[in-house]
């Protein structure tokens, strides 16, 4: 009776592709049995038993181009496939989706010489596939980026992975075909690296949790606090502080009350039941003094680059925030890694030699020349409600004084009913209204209550100055969500550990030497040049002489310039999204 394993084979429905003449040299002896069972079953119109296969067209092409001649018939191939599959979690997969339980199974067997050509068939189809899976989960991802966001643009590496696989056979490079599919980019291989020390961590027994604040409650540099001590065990745990001897000082705490006492009541039937007593006036909570960590000088300078490290804020006053950053276990960080590695391989082979990326959760833009930052920034990005889309355009004009042509939305909205209540208001900030016909009216002049989103008539129109939210300068790099980097009038923001405010536009810290940097090959326009336009309250359009990439994408795990591993919080669900997409497949 074939077992499921042998069954798996039946689902490969391949009899046209085979009808196609196809020469090739004759099969040694030894393995024409197995040529033999492999064309059977590769035939097979039955339905699918047993393990799935995932890769059944390119199977059917690479076994039809070699008339079913298998192709795993060297004992060091298999090994060397089984090798590589159980170092797939290095790049963040999970190697249960390459067949390695039954892989390693059958090679045992095979080695033992106990598979007759129906087995040895079997594990020659579930191989290939299990090569073919594995390549095109490094090569383009676990998932198809589309199945989550439908406006995904960018094209991920592609190659003909039977002819790659022909190659990997025909010079016994099993693994290292395979390895040369992963991102070449050194941030990938970088975030592999963290990946694997957060496994050394776990491996070690993780890090201790730090227990909880009183609501509201903070601790500062230089205070003895009960948590002091978690804290400095949590850090140590993950070398970001060095171990020292303590400070105590005294401190009070609160003293547990003890449980209040039941009051027995009769009650129906004559039983005696019990209920609570009623409680006594209220009366100062009991607290004693004991010895506790002082929060000293070195703590604090951990704590800042724990911050920092986390996207925080860096004050190293320790709160809700930074303790529910330190309470975020080993597993999930290793969880986090593994999906920000899945979207570096939907990425293209080549990013550009210049461009402009802006990393949203970081809330960072930084210009890349040959693989080095020459210019960052900070950036505000757009709300939950109304988030910065994940895309790629290309950089072609510099806006100096620009106007702001309110969106249609926003107008009716958010500005109208402000327009309700204080018409004038309007007046103060230049803000113009703009009829159909393009006439300017006074807003003090019309009757607002008349109007509502569905009716609005009106263009709302900004005029260059200090109260335009666009800054003085924007930057166009053309797309159908109308998203472009601009200055603000509102700077105090980049202060600002989350900042997700804007309406999806990406307001960016450093307008001028952005403007500068794009505008350097032309001679006309130097630091003193691009000042004067900003400030010149007319509106003037610039082409960039060398337009370049603009990519705005979703990191939520990265390695720094220092080394160290960085992780952001998920501003818009799209880590859990992904997620349960994995989870599903």
């Amino acid at each position: 009776m074939p077992s499921s394993f042998h069954r798996c084979l039946r689902a490969l429905l391949l009899p046209a592709v085979l009808l196609v003449p196809i020469s090739v040299p004759a099969a040694p002896a030894a393995t024409e049995p197995v040529a033999a069972e492999l064309r059977t079953r590769l035939a097979a119109p039955e339905a699918l038993a047993g393990e799935a296969l995932r890769e059944r067209p390119l199977l059917a092409r690479f076994y039809a181009a070699r008339a079913g001649k298998p192709a795993w018939s060297e004992p060091r191939l298999l090994d060397a496939l089984l090798a590589a599959v159980d170092r797939s979690p290095e790049d963040g997969l999970d190697a249960g989706d390459y067949h390695r339980a039954r892989l390693a199974t059958a090679i045992d067997a095979a080695r033992r010489g106990r598979l007759d050509a129906t087995g040895l068939a079997a594990l020659d189809v579930l191989a290939t596939d299990a090569w073919l899976a594995l390549a095109q989960d490094l090569l383009s991802g676990r998932l198809d980026p589309q199945q989550l966001d439908k406006d995904w643009t960018l094209r991920p590496r592609s190659r003909d992975l039977v002819a790659a696989l022909n190659e990997a056979l025909a010079n016994r490079r099993i693994g290292e075909s395979l390895a040369a599919l992963a991102p070449a980019y050194p941030e990938y291989a970088q975030l592999r690296r963290g990946l694997a020390e957060l496994r050394r961590q776990l491996a070690a027994g993780g890090w201790p949790t730090v227990g909880a604040l009183a609501k509201g409650e903070k601790i500062e540099p230089g205070q003895p606090h009960p948590r002091v001590r978690e804290i400095r065990a949590r850090l140590l745990a993950t070398k970001e502080v060095e171990a020292t001897t303590p400070v105590l000082a005294p401190v009070s705490v609160p003293v547990p009350a003890p449980a209040a006492p039941a009051a027995a009541t009769t009650a129906a039937g004559g039983e005696t039941a019990a209920t609570p007593a009623q409680p006594a006036a209220a009366e100062p909570a009991p607290v004693e003094t004991v010895l506790a960590e002082v929060y000293d000088a070195t703590l604090v300078e951990a704590v800042h680059r724990f911050q920092a490290r986390h996207g925080l804020t860096e004050d190293g006053v320790i709160g809700a925030a930074t303790v529910a950053a330190m309470n975020v276990s080993v597993r999930e960080r290793i969880a986090q890694v593994r999906l920000n590695l899945e979207r570096w391989r939907w990425l293209p082979g080549d990013l550009g030699q210049r461009y402009i990326v802006v990393n949203i959760p970081g809330f960072e833009l930084q210009v890349i020349e040959r693989g080095r930052p020459v210019l960052e920034a900070k950036v505000v990005v757009g709300t939950q409600v109304k988030p910065t889309p994940v895309f790629t355009g290309r950089m072609q004009q510099v806006v100096f004084a620009p106007y702001w042509n309110v969106p249609g939305t926003i107008a009716s909205e958010e500005l109208l009913p402000k327009l309700r209540k204080n018409p004038g208001e309007f007046v103060k900030t230049n803000m113009k209204v703009i009829t159909g016909s393009g006439a300017v009216v006074d807003p003090t002049a019309v009757n607002w209550g008349e109007y509502h989103p569905g009716n609005f008539p009106f263009r709302l129109r900004q005029e260059p100055g200090a109260a335009n939210p666009l800054g003085r300068v924007k930057f166009i790099f053309p797309n159908r969500y109308d998203v472009y980097l601009h200055d603000t009038s509102k700077p105090a923001l980049f202060e600002r550990s989350q900042r997700t405010y804007s309406h999806g536009c990406i307001r960016i810290s450093r307008p001028a030497e952005l403007a500068e940097y794009l505008l350097k090959s032309d001679p006309r326009w130097n630091r003193a040049a691009i000042d004067a336009a900003m400030d010149a309250g007319r509106e003037r359009a610039v082409p960039v002489p060398e337009p370049l990439p603009v990519h705005l994408l979703y990191w939520t795990s990265w390695v720094d310039a220092q080394g160290l591993l960085q992780f952001r919080a998920d501003v818009y669900g799209r880590d859990l999204a992904l997620r349960k997409a994995l989870s599903a497949l």
